[in-house]
């Protein structure tokens, strides 16, 4: 018995420690959406800090976009509903660049009010803040006034007036593949394990 579960023990951190990632990032919720993973960061970094961290990262991260009403759903179902309760404004990858709204990973753009395609700014948006204070470049999920996670533009630092309002970011990543070699470390350990149970329950 103390055989079998040392081996358990060593097989289950061999496996394990190669296929659990490791991040020093406050992560706060991780979900994933049609073969995407996307971490939800609580952080008080401007969007350009942001995406200097995400870039950091590496392994195919990426500041998120959103591109459809059912992947706008899901995040925002997770937003509302997950790990992050208290945060009002998140930064996505979107911007403005030389007067287009674009997405930051691809360069698409991102499209306005009355556009026959996918957009979900809300109501009023995107105002550059009537051309107060600094300019608002850059694209946020909003929860305040009960905007249920609805697009806003947003200045750099994600203030208004005195108030500062960014609590977080999300990364978004097409979900990695386990690399072979790992797939193989783990059906040897699994079949390792039910050999060795089948050989002590026959003495």
């Amino acid at each position: 018995m103390k055989k079998l579960s040392l081996f358990l023990f060593l097989t289950t951190i061999l496996v394990f420690g190669l296929i659990v990632p490791v991040s020093a990032l406050p992560i706060t919720g991780t979900f994933t959406f049609e073969g995407h993973e996307y971490e939800v960061v609580s952080s008080d970094s401007t969007w350009e800090e942001a995406k200097t961290e995400i870039a950091a990262r590496g392994g195919g991260w990426y500041f998120a976009d959103i591109t459809s009403e059912l992947e706008q759903n899901f995040i925002a179902d997770f937003l509302g509903h997950g790990a992050v309760q208290s945060i009002d404004l998140v930064w996505v990858g979107g911007h403005k660049v030389g007067g287009t709204w674009v997405w930051d990973s691809t360069e698409a753009s991102i499209p306005l009010p009355g556009s026959a395609s996918y957009q979900n700014w809300a109501s009023g948006e995107p105002n550059n803040n009537n051309g107060i204070g600094p300019p608002e470049l850059y694209l946020a999920l909003d929860k305040r006034d009960k905007r249920d996670w609805l697009w806003n533009d947003a200045n750099l630092e994600g203030a208004y007036g005195d108030a500062y309002y960014v609590s977080g970011y999300i990364a978004e990543r097409v979900s990695p593949v386990p690399e072979p070699a790992t797939m193989f470390l783990l059906g040897s350990g699994l079949i390792g394990v039910g050999v060795f149970v089948r050989r002590k329950f026959k003495r």
